[in-house]
């Protein structure tokens, strides 16, 4: 076993920072990505250097923001970092379009200091969400635009940014976009990006998977010639079909190697327990399979899932994956993110004060119908209403509306945007204290079988006006 040498922090952190939603290292040289820091919520990138004596805890030694970035931008949600060079992705800003920014490590050392270069596709496109994950080796830049920010609304790609021959700096566009033909919009391709000398990877959770009964998986791109070039030529891998309805959130390839998630993999006895799986992509080059233009794979006999050290935390048979919309920080959707329903802290979403959107995807088997309710009170497990004795003579206290109710029904591997609204009751409510605390509750019901039922405490903040940035 092994334990952590060091943990590592920021000298001005406070609640809902999220330090560590993103985090890239390269020799000495760790970044860690907190789109939530700042009085404002404008979200900073944090480099670490490694001392002389090895890792110790410690504070950054450089705090990075962008010149232009505004509250709503998810600043830092992706971070890369090779050699002198640190890029931090923004994927919200500029209404979805999203946009990269690079920093060049001074002479004296990493210290804090505004980027030399900002990066954007060519053309921009609203929703794309550029910046969403990013990978850097040597002077190529991989940049991933899954449409995390309004689903639907574009489709997913993956940009190449080649370092100009004056280095990263001033206005940098790129217009090499690999894509998918086999994609929706909802795919979300490019939620992750790897690059490893002429090979890119770049994962797609949502889409159908090459094997009966999986989705997700991720494409493997080769470098058609010296540089770069748009295309969908690409080879499609999936894992096997062990039970695991969604893959591939992340992919990373090294040499001809490439490891990708599975999160929801059946392994041996235990549902949803997640493994990895690894890939040799030697040989693997475009085909005349479906999808893409390219072929289609399945891991070889030998490919063999790596458990993860222990099951997701509830076993929920249904996860919601946030559409991107336009999110205040301080709203508080990293606590039940984080505790309830998988979201990674800070991203969940709300297009407006007391209206709640997520793609809602189900992985059980029989299919997934229940209620999400959010409401006061916490329900007791089993609680039925108390009779009324005699001696009370007095009627049962009204248990007091929800602040929201919403109902849900879907096929096995399905998904659909769930909307929650808030009652003109709560949202008064809401408004006059500045607040809402209650207790959100998700019922599945199961055929056969006890319903699942999982509650979690949350505080909504009414999000305060924005002020222009000085």
């Amino acid at each position: 076993a092994a334990f952590q040498t060091a943990e590592l922090a920021a000298t001005d952190a406070t609640t809902y920072d999220y330090l560590g939603s993103s985090v890239a290292t390269d020799g000495s040289t760790i970044v860690g990505g907190a789109p939530g820091a700042g009085s404002l919520s404008y979200g900073a990138a944090y480099v670490y250097t490694k001392p002389s004596g090895g890792w110790v805890s410690a504070t950054q030694t450089a705090r990075l923001t962008g010149s232009d970035t505004a509250s709503d931008d998810s600043y830092a949600y992706a971070v890369a970092v090779s050699g002198s060079t640190v890029a931090v992705g923004s994927p919200y800003a500029q209404s979805g379009k999203g946009a990269v920014y690079t920093y060049k490590k001074p002479g004296g050392g990493w210290a804090d200091t505004g980027q030399t270069a900002k990066l954007t596709s060519s053309p921009q496109i609203t929703g794309e969400s550029l910046g969403g994950s990013l990978a850097i080796e040597g002077t190529t830049l991989v940049v991933g635009a899954p449409n995390n920010y309004n689903p639907g609304s574009a489709l997913p790609s993956v940009y190449v940014f080649e370092q100009p021959g004056a280095g990263w700096t001033g206005s940098v566009t790129s217009s090499v976009r690999l894509t998918q033909t086999d994609n929706t919009s909802a795919d979300h391709f490019g939620t992750s990006v790897s690059i490893s000398g002429t090979t890119i990877t770049a994962s797609s959770p949502f889409t159908p998977g090459t094997a009966s009964g999986t989705s997700g998986g991720f494409y493997v791109f080769t470098r058609p010639g010296a540089t770069w070039a748009s295309t969908s030529t690409s080879t499609k891998v999936s894992g096997p079909a062990d039970g695991n309805v969604q893959q591939a959130d992340w992919a990373a390839v090294s040499g001809t190697t490439v490891v990708s998630s599975a999160r929801y993999a059946k392994v041996g006895s235990n549902n949803e327990q997640g493994a990895a799986y690894v890939f040799d992509t030697a040989g693997a080059g475009p085909g005349t399979g479906d999808g893409g233009g390219g072929g289609t794979t399945t891991p070889p006999p030998t490919t063999t899932p790596i458990p993860t050290p222990a099951p997701p935390a509830a076993n929920a048979t249904i996860s919601f994956v946030p559409t991107v919309t336009r999110v205040p920080n301080d709203i508080g959707w990293g606590d039940i993110a984080a505790n309830l329903l998988g979201i990674k802290p800070g991203s969940g979403a709300t297009s407006n004060w007391g209206e709640f959107t997520f793609i809602a995807v189900c992985h059980q088997a029989d299919g997934c119908t229940g209620t999400i309710t959010f409401g006061a009170q916490k329900p007791a497990p089993g609680a039925t209403t108390r009779a009324v004795t005699a001696k009370a003579k007095a009627k049962p206290k009204k248990a007091p509306a929800p602040y929201a109710k919403s109902s849900f029904s879907l096929k096995s591997g399905q998904q659909r945007t769930l909307t929650i609204k808030l009652s003109s009751a709560a949202r008064k409510l809401g408004k006059k204290k500045k607040s809402l605390t209650g207790y959100v509750t998700v019922t599945i019901k199961r055929p056969g079988t006890t319903a699942e039922v999982l509650t979690h405490k949350l505080t909504l903040k009414v999000a305060p006006k924005k002020k222009a940035k000085k």
